[in-house]
């Protein structure tokens, strides 16, 4: 799957907008937990774009690029914010500077690591994109945190990643040294600390991780991690040997059978036999075979898109994927050229032009192609 700027005769719903009519609500218990200590940090000596620099307090970055088509939650997202606070905000709304805990309703998050911190004098947030399609990966990184608030950043307490991967729809956080500072934070608050992603704070709409590497979908679990001392549950000392957490939603089976159905000068409906086991379905379009662009969703348990707004006498390239709450299946493709426009001719010798009896054939497509009338 390629994802490149909408193509222009397709019709598709705004980026961060659900589909409508789900048979069963997008759920954080989708995705598979799993964690270990044999991971690496990704190198970002080179190659990266700045989000939040050095010494940000209560800072989030402009609305960035996710680069790839990036499905969370049953809902696809296209961009991305960052913020001092070590939070991820999915979508077009940047992500608040005072976003301090996990779970505000209806706000996409993710964090490897949030609370009222701030990047150290020596840090900042930073980006990079990794791959090709469909196997593209970003990764954010947080370098030189102050962990939590001290009022003057001169503290490097941990450097940790969050990496988005394409496709599979998986999150992994990745961690290097770890350490929690003496401050208490902003008027002594000390403000919990807390590890995962999130659209609400009910049951189901969250996943929260605890300091004994143990995720829940019903607890939003506010860590205290000790002051003064190692993070001991995430902290590591050289690549090879990181800490890891990895959050898998589950692949869907494909769909079969693609058809189409009413073809026309301007659009076609496509049509398949329904997966199993998807959440949503979604289609990406091509007029060259090669580079595919997203043309919309449509719902679970769906077994049809109707594709408006087509150029005539075009062959256009399908593929249509099952999608989980995060991953794509293998995609099911086909081809199908739209209609040629007709032209219309005159059936009386020196008829008024604003008649219709004047004129046989294909009268809509006129307004289509009227250079093609013939007298």
């Amino acid at each position: 799957m390629t994802v490149a700027q909408k193509d222009a005769t397709t019709a598709a719903e705004p980026e961060g907008t659900p589909t409508s009519a789900r048979a069963a609500p997008a759920s954080a218990t989708s995705y598979a937990f799993s964690t270990g200590t044999s991971a690496s940090l990704t190198s970002m000596s080179s190659g990266t774009t700045q989000l939040v620099g050095a010494g940000s307090d209560d800072t989030a970055s402009a609305v960035t690029n996710i680069g790839f088509d990036f499905y969370f939650l049953g809902t696809r997202y296209t961009q991305f914010s960052a913020s001092s606070n070590g939070y991820i905000r999915l979508g077009g709304t940047a992500v608040s500077t005072t976003q301090y805990t996990l779970g505000t309703a209806s706000v996409p998050l993710i964090t490897a690591l949030g609370s009222d911190l701030l990047v150290s004098s020596t840090g900042k947030v930073h980006y990079k994109l990794l791959g090709s399609a469909p196997n593209r990966e970003l990764v954010v990184e947080f370098l030189n945190m102050t962990i939590i608030y001290d009022g003057a950043g001169t503290s490097a307490d941990g450097t940790y990643q969050v990496h988005l991967h394409e496709s599979t729809g998986a999150i992994d956080f990745v961690y290097g040294s770890m350490n929690r500072n003496t401050s208490l934070g902003f008027n002594n608050a000390d403000n919990p600390q807390y590890i995962g992603f999130s659209t609400g704070n009910t049951a189901g709409t969250f996943v929260a991780v605890d300091t004994a590497n143990t995720p829940s979908t019903s607890t939003l679990t506010a860590n205290k991690f000790t002051t003064g001392a190692p993070m001991a549950s995430l902290t590591s000392a050289a690549d090879g040997a990181r800490r890891i957490y990895t959050f898998t939603p589950a692949t869907p089976t494909a769909p079969t059978s693609l058809s189409f159905s009413g073809v026309g000068i301007g659009g076609m409906t496509l049509n398949w036999v329904d997966s199993p086991d998807e959440s949503l379905y979604a289609m990406y379009v091509s007029s060259d075979g090669s580079n595919y662009s997203f043309a919309g969703n449509a719902a679970q348990n769906a077994t049809s898109y109707v594709a408006s707004g087509l150029a005539p006498s075009t062959t256009y390239f399908w593929r249509v994927y099952a999608v989980s709450d995060g991953a794509f299946s293998a995609s099911l493709d086909g081809t199908q050229a739209t209609g040629a426009p007709g032209n219309v001719t005159s059936t009386a010798t020196g008829g008024p032009w604003s008649q219709a009896a004047t004129w046989a054939g294909d009268r809509k497509s006129t307004r289509l192609n009227s250079s093609h009338r013939t007298v």
